[in-house]
């Protein structure tokens, strides 16, 4: 059996470290204290929630989806009280349901920012877990994974999970089963690319090409503003906001990334390079 898991919640063995985060969270569920955590898209936060909870024994989660709820009647008709817990992902959207002045919510949780899991915890995890299927992988191919999976602890485990695949117990994990492994995850989703790169304009692609190729520290340098063919850093500004709102790219302290890590794989093995201009 496999044993990566990404896309659904994990806890118990399949947890990884945040001893300290645990901590934090059981602490505020002790004083009754309600918390926002925040952290880019598939770091593990609910699962973090999940996990102190389970630990802590003498409490039962509750998970509710807040989506379709309109205003804070009809949230208060869902359930009376108990110490919540709120995750998201789209950081500025989520400071802004708790920080506003004219939002039901404001200041009414704790706000803990959650980053991925450093390498150095997380690495002897993923080690052990190749090793209970008597795969070999180094220091070099892991830093590999971590690094086309941008570190996030999710997308680290997609690959993880793809690796296992392509791989048969005895081997050691190689720049071929890295290859393959980029080979099934973008044929899993190559039609959502497609259609992804269908709704966007020819502008926007070349955007997304650069980001994928040069990152978006510095998205109006002219080494990026060369490679997407343009000469205004007004209009790689207006179509990084414009593909923000869709969903494809998002800003952190870091930059500009593309939400997939997939997608940009996608993008840089199949697009061609631009004319410089």
């Amino acid at each position: 059996m496999n044993p990566f898991h990404y896309g659904s919640i994990v806890t118990d063995k399949d947890f990884c470290g945040r001893a300290e985060a645990i901590k934090q969270i059981q602490q505020h569920m002790d004083g009754g204290q309600n918390v926002v955590v925040y952290g880019e898209r598939r770091v593990g936060k609910t699962s973090l929630i999940f996990e102190a909870i389970r630990r802590k024994r003498s409490h039962r989660a509750l998970r509710l989806d807040l989506m379709n709820i309109k205003s804070i009647d009809t949230l208060c008709r869902k359930f009376i009280s108990a110490p919540f817990f709120f995750a998201g992902s789209i950081r500025h959207q989520m400071e802004s349901i708790f920080t506003s002045h004219d939002s039901p919510f404001f200041k009414s949780a704790i706000p803990m920012s959650i980053d991925p899991l450093a390498y150095e915890e997380f690495a002897p995890f993923l080690t052990e877990r190749f090793e209970a299927g008597q795969r070999k992988v180094s220091a070099e191919y892991l830093e590999k994974i971590f690094s086309l999976s941008g570190g996030v602890t999710g997308d680290v485990q997609q690959f993880c999970e793809a690796i296992w695949y392509v791989s048969e117990p005895g081997e050691e994990i190689s720049q071929q089963h890295i290859a393959s492994a980029i080979d099934i995850l973008i044929s899993r989703e190559k039609l959502s690319f497609q259609s992804a790169l269908a709704k966007v304009t020819a502008s926007q692609v070349g955007v997304l090409y650069a980001l994928a190729v040069l990152g978006g520290k510095a998205p109006t340098s002219k080494e990026f503003l060369a490679l997407v063919g343009s000469r205004n850093a007004s209009s790689i500004k207006k179509a990084l906001e414009s593909m923000d709102k869709q969903k494809l790219v998002y800003h952190t302290e870091a930059g500009w990334k593309i939400m997939n890590p997939v997608f940009r794989l996608y993008l840089h093995l199949t697009m061609e390079p631009r004319a410089q201009g």
